[in-house]
């Protein structure tokens, strides 16, 4: 299935391959603008939330992600300046709507994609063909990592497929009924662009109404195929936003603390607000709680602000405010309720399309919003 060549084609790949969406994708109707946009700001919150533990876990992708992202080099400046430009251009993302065109800086790449792969919390296939036809498949999944303290996070994979392996489990996933969403991406000399495969309604409609009993039967079967089980863990977009929130505030203050310089630009001219980085969370004392921790930064902000005429905080900063002691909530029971205190929270919903709960799903009856997505596309 076609989409809009905008610069926005991932996304609107990702959710015409979720949704099965037929119509309103070449010039994107308002119901399909919606409901993507959506879904790419919650995809990106969840980026940020984890970031500073995915650029702990995977350093060597940072330099990749900055030059993708259009942002000039900081080979030169602190890690903490690196990690909140990189964080603010993913915010800033969040703003840019699928029916207007998108520059290069905000195509979909890898990191999207895994970020796409565990929002929808089931692997997303990708196919890539090259200008003579030639493809190969890649799959986009994610797995869950262990943190200091008792603590988790969900980190996204990417594996290369061989063909006879591919072919074999999207077999048996739909001779089983499971319909896995795959992604085609078509490489172009004048820029990469992504499709979706969508299936009939009747097969589509089938698999949504006993998609709970099907999420156990693909779990049963990628894991003959040597993949690890997905879990059923939905997507809360509202405590997740606010575990954001938190996180660029702690990003700017500490990119701000870090060292004093010109802001970097992107290549065309953008600025990014560099004030934050996440190693003020980092360099949290080891015994302190998290109760003790976020008092100790209210009584810092507390004391910068006295003396300050008293003004009320607006906008971002209102926000941020407003937030920043709602999001670390969570005993560590489980590794649900961990992931909750790492700022991805969760529902124990029943799984839907897509990976967000029903009661805050952006379409009707359509389950949840996520997508799969890639390198680079028009």
């Amino acid at each position: 299935m076609d989409v809009a060549g905008n610069g926005h084609c991932g996304w609107l790949a990702g959710y015409a391959a979720l949704y099965n969406a037929t119509t309103g994708l070449l010039q994107p109707v308002e119901e399909v603008v919606e409901a993507t946009n959506m879904r790419k700001k919650d995809i990106l919150n969840g980026m940020v939330a984890t970031f500073v533990e995915e650029v702990r876990l995977h350093p060597e992708n940072l330099d990749a992600e900055l030059e993708q992202s259009g942002i000039r080099s900081l080979q030169a400046v602190p890690q903490e300046v690196r990690i909140c430009a990189l964080a603010n251009h993913y915010a800033a993302q969040r703003a840019k709507s699928v029916k207007s065109a998108a520059s290069t800086h905000f195509w979909v790449h890898p990191s999207h994609t895994k970020g796409m792969a565990i929002h929808a919390r089931e692997t997303i296939y990708v196919l890539d063909v090259d200008a003579v036809g030639n493809a190969r498949m890649q799959a986009y999944a994610y797995s869950s990592v262990a943190l200091p303290e008792d603590d988790c996070f969900d980190t996204g994979t990417v594996c290369a497929l061989k063909t006879e392996r591919v072919v074999l489990l999207l077999q048996e996933l739909i001779g089983a009924g499971i319909l896995p969403p795959v992604l085609v991406l078509r490489w172009q000399v004048t820029g990469n662009h992504f499709q979706a495969v969508v299936y009939d309604d009747e097969r589509y409609e089938g698999y949504l109404r006993n998609l709970t009993e099907l999420s156990k039967r693909r779990n049963d079967i990628v894991a003959k195929h040597g993949w690890a089980k997905m879990d059923f863990i939905q997507y809360n977009a509202v405590k997740t936003a606010k575990a954001v929130t938190k996180q660029l505030r702690l990003l700017r203050k500490a990119s701000k603390a870090s060292e004093r310089f010109n802001e970097p630009n992107t290549l065309d001219g953008t600025p990014f607000t560099t004030t934050t980085d996440a190693e003020l969370e980092m360099k949290r004392a080891p015994q302190m709680s998290d109760s003790e921790y976020e008092s100790q930064c209210q009584g810092r902000e507390g004391a910068r602000q006295e003396g300050t005429n008293n003004t009320e905080p607006t906008g971002e900063v209102a926000v941020e405010n407003k937030f920043a002691n709602d999001t670390r909530v969570a005993d560590k029971k489980t590794t649900e309720e961990k992931k909750v205190a790492n700022g991805i929270t969760r529902s124990s919903a029943e799984p839907t399309r897509g990976g967000t709960d029903l009661a805050m799903g952006d379409v009707e009856n359509r389950g949840a919003a996520s997508s799969s997505v890639t390198h680079h596309e028009v």
